[in-house]
């Protein structure tokens, strides 16, 4: 189930962010590269996809940080072939994120966007 590209609503804006993603279901564990991320999600590509609605355990890190996330969090949509202008993977909601762990992924995102936004702020 892929959800229609042009009836999307986010609520928080997402960035693109490629590391490895650790997910863990009743079935087993997997591993798997993020794609984006957002405070209400991830976009993971893997070989195993499971289906809508199931509950994963998500373990990942971001650059230039010790600090491992662990987020309960539920399977919204799944493009297995990477069909409807989705890339092959699953979308993820975070549900049970920890104050912590919401405070380092926000931090995160804002020093991310402003990157983005002015790619030299940083140098020289």
């Amino acid at each position: 189930m892929v959800p229609d590209m042009a009836k999307e609503n986010r609520v928080y804006p997402r960035i693109s962010f490629c590391d490895e993603v650790e997910y863990h279901t009743s079935n087993g564990e997997y591993t798997g590269e993020a794609a984006n991320i957002s405070l209400g999600g991830m976009l993971i590509r893997g070989k195993e996809l499971p289906a809508p609605d199931t509950t994963i355990h998500i373990v990942f890190k971001v650059p230039s940080s010790h600090h491992v996330f662990r987020i309960t969090s539920t399977v919204i949509w799944v493009s297995p072939d990477g069909t409807h202008g989705a890339d092959r993977g699953m979308g993820i909601r975070f549900d049970d994120m920890s104050k912590e762990d919401m405070k380092r992924l926000m931090e995160y995102i804002a020093s991310m966007q402003l990157t983005q936004r002015y790619p030299g702020r940083n140098k020289i």
